[in-house]
């Protein structure tokens, strides 16, 4: 039966991928988003989906989201080649994110994020 299985799971995901990929190009913002949440519920460990969709937050200055993405994308490449860049990735995260807060007058508060 098409569609099902392994091979399957893996079509599904590059057409959601594909169709996530057309939405951002027609500036479907929501589209998006909801496409790339559909493909990671299929498979949570996909991580162009999970950075696809953390980009798309970081684009929205919604740090908050990028940030819980980020800490998905750390903890599918502990111990592989990338892990050094992505834990950098997420302190810029920080960076940015408590750079803005306190341009807002407000106070970081590490534990929520």
């Amino acid at each position: 039966m098409a569609g099902t299985g392994p091979v399957g799971r893996y079509e599904n995901i590059e057409i959601l991928l594909r169709e996530a990929e057309i939405y951002q190009d027609l500036k479907r913002r929501d589209e998006a988003v909801r496409t790339l949440n559909r493909a990671i519920a299929i498979d949570e460990s996909n991580l162009r989906a999970l950075k696809r969709l953390r980009q798309i937050y970081l684009e929205d200055r919604n740090w908050k989201e990028a940030l819980r993405l980020q800490k998905s994308v750390l903890k599918l490449t502990k111990g592989k080649k990338m892990e050094e860049e992505e834990t950098l990735f997420r302190l810029g995260l920080k960076y940015e994110h408590t750079k803005e807060l306190l341009h807002r007058g407000g106070t970081p508060r590490w534990r929520t994020l």
